[in-house]
This record gives C-alpha cells, structure tokens and sequence, in this order.
C-alpha cells in the first residue's frame, strides 16, 4: 500500500509504503528536497512498476513525477508546468500503464491532455472547453472527464481497438463537445 504523510520537521509530505495488513516497517520512498516541496495524491501503476505523484514546490506549480520501483527507484519528472502559474490538477494513468492523462492549466484553463508513458512522447489535449475529474474506462480504451458546465465527455472509445493521443484529439475536433456521444455518428 503506497501513501503520503506529513514529513518530520519542516518537510512537506513524503512518500511512504506500508503493508496493507499493518505488519511490518513503514518504508520512506522519497522525500522533498525542502519544506516548500510536497509528495501528494500517489497512485500505483496497475503493473506495479511505478509510482505517480505530484510534486508541489512553493505557493504555485504542480508538477508530475514517476517513482520507478525497480532499479535505482529515482523519481523522474513527468510533467512540467509551462510556466510558474501552471499546475497538473489530475493525474490518471491508463489500466495498461501506456497513457497518462492529465489536466492542466498551461492554456489558461484547466483543460484535458493524454501523453505516453513512462517516457512522455506528445501532448494531445482532448478537451475543448475545460476539463478534469479524469478516469479511464477499466479496458483503457476511453477516457471520461467533465467539460466545462459540467457534462460528462469521452475521448477515445470508438470500436474495440480505439487508440489514443492523437487519434482521441482529432476526434474531439470533429465532434467537438459532443464526441463519443452515442448520437454523434460515425464519420
């Protein structure tokens, strides 16, 4: 069982592993390098290679990292804000641990994007007026999320070997704020 507790001192949050019986040490993983940084919202890779969470540095900026569990179990920077105001807001990684998608307010806005992992290659964003509340579909081939006014959205999903990234982006420039809607057709 992985989970983020308040540090000793003046240090933020870290990351720490204890079994889900009780027995045994709570091991730490990883810690902030200062008391302005924070370990949050840590999640499991379905394939239990990897851990994600948020990095949090100062008043601002919410960046995303990986904490590998085999080999030198470094963490590594996922996602960088483009800026000191930006944040990642959501972070949910695929059931098949190939896909991160994430909100983010690079654009301004917390809006929805899908990128490939653990190396990230692309950005797509997927939505088109706002997004977050993320959660994948169990067979990974849809991601859900509320748009902006709060309807509930999908990308991805169209037949049974739908892919992502860049696909999922186009479709959502056809559909718009309709796509994958079950009346929204075929092209």
């Amino acid at each position: 069982v992985y989970a983020s507790r308040g540090g000793q001192g003046n240090v933020g949050f870290e990351l720490h592993m204890k079994p889900a019986n009780g027995a045994g040490e709570d091991q730490l993983l990883a810690k902030p390098k200062d008391a302005s940084g924070s370990f949050t919202s840590p999640q499991w890779s379905a394939d239990g290679r990897y851990i994600i969470f948020h990095q949090q540095a100062g008043p601002s900026g919410s960046s995303v990292w990986a904490l590998p569990l085999e080999g030198d179990r470094k963490p590594f920077p996922v996602l960088q804000p483009q800026s000191p105001q930006a944040n990642s807001v959501d972070v949910q990684l695929s059931p098949d641990g190939h896909w991160l998608a994430y909100s983010s307010t690079d654009s301004g806005r917390e809006e929805v994007y899908v990128t490939a992992f653990p190396k990230p290659a692309g950005k797509w964003q997927v939505s088109s007026q706002g997004g977050g509340y993320l959660t994948w579909a169990r067979d990974g081939k849809e991601l859900f999320f509320v748009a902006g006014g709060g309807k509930l959205q999908g990308a991805g999903g169209r037949g049974r070997n739908a892919p992502l990234g860049p696909a999922a982006a186009e479709q959502g420039r056809r559909h718009g704020d309709d796509r994958n809607h079950p009346d929204a057709g075929d092209e």
